[in-house]
């Protein structure tokens, strides 16, 4: 759709009825595979400081949390793959004075204009640097891609609040010395906003130890995450323990229906998962099914099957799919990202 709107921030949401404020997590990829990035950009910026002057109490009041996905990461070191459908936007950033048309434009004039957009100090590099990698609220953990438990398990750190403050300023360090140092060495800006393998666990039910041995370092009962477009709509897989809220709604995927999760919280905070609300405004009911309905039934709840079947490739996702999903995934990343995973494979080893 289109980025610019007049939507504003509304502190507290009008289903609440225990006086609580109202949060947005956004799990990431805001940007790319369409032609607003910067309008997208400019929109949450400005809605995460609405909500920030709404709320002066900090986190215990009205907030917008934009997590980091792997389309941020990218874009962050100014690379260019899938920013290509906002290019004149992004041209017109860079170079507000030049009326440059799209066939103009050169990649060697892209990739240094993007550089130039996302470098630290500038209004849109401290943007995607600022975003957390993972946010914790209530029983509930939010992540891009999906949390090993090796990212939680921090020496030192024995809450659940100081495992995530950890893993996000490590994410925060990963930024700074690659941007002194060779590239490829970061860890935590790789494998939590790339690997698949706890969605994959998770929707075929096979492998969920990973998944769960997160969820109780943090204290946690669900993991919400984006990045896998396998389903047309919000999913709840493991008996509710992970929820994928990635539909591939973008215009440059399927151009899904939207759907956003909602996560009520009683007077002590405890949330409960409740709804995916539609974009006409009506809410459907979650189930914890294995595999999530096709779009365009009217149906209270997704079938209830025991049935692993991806809904996008009609196979079934076993184990050693999982592995396959993560092959695909470091091979479809920039060259980089295979030195990464590389190292976080490593790191994963020397921590066992």
């Amino acid at each position: 759709g289109n980025a610019k709107t007049n939507l504003q921030w509304q502190p507290s949401s009008p289903h609440h009825h225990n006086g609580l404020p109202t949060k947005l997590v956004q799990c990431g990829d805001l940007v790319h595979r369409g032609p607003d990035d910067i309008d997208v950009m400019d929109l949450f910026m400005r809605l995460r400081n609405e909500a920030a002057a709404a709320s002066p109490s900090g986190s215990n009041g009205s907030q917008v949390v934009l997590l980091l996905g792997n389309h941020e990461e990218m874009m962050g070191w100014g690379n260019t793959d899938c920013a290509d459908g906002s290019m004149r936007q992004y041209m017109q950033a860079a170079t507000p004075n030049m009326e440059t048309a799209a066939t103009s434009v050169t990649l060697e004039m892209f990739g240094r204009a993007m550089q130039e957009l996302m470098a630290p100090g500038t209004k849109y590099g401290d943007f995607i640097r600022s975003m957390p990698v993972a946010h914790l609220d209530g029983r509930t953990i939010f992540n891009h891609a999906g949390l090993d438990p090796m990212w939680v398990n921090v020496k030192g750190a024995t809450t659940p609040a100081e495992r995530v403050e950890a893993l996000n300023a490590e994410a925060a360090r990963e930024w700074t010395i690659s941007q002194r140092s060779k590239r490829g060495t970061e860890r935590v800006l790789a494998d939590p906003v790339w690997n698949r393998c706890i969605y994959a666990g998770a929707k075929s039910g096979e492998d969920t130890a990973d998944l769960e041995k997160t969820l109780s370092l943090l204290d946690a009962d669900r993991m919400v995450v984006g990045h896998t477009p396998y389903q047309d709509q919000i999913a709840s897989y493991a008996n509710g323990k992970l929820v994928a809220i990635d539909i591939a709604m973008s215009c440059g995927m399927k151009d899904n229906a939207p759907e956003a999760l909602e996560i009520l919280v009683d007077a002590d905070g405890v949330g409960q998962m409740s709804h995916a609300i539609m974009a006409d405004g009506h809410r459907r009911e979650l189930s914890h099914a294995d595999a999530s309905p096709s779009v365009g039934k009217k149906v209270a709840k997704p079938a209830k099957s025991s049935s692993t079947v991806n809904k996008k490739k009609g196979t079934k996702l076993t184990t050693a799919a999982a592995a396959r999903v993560k092959a695909a995934a470091v091979k479809s990343r920039p060259a980089n990202h295979k030195k990464k995973a590389a190292a976080a494979a490593k790191g994963k080893k020397a921590s066992k």
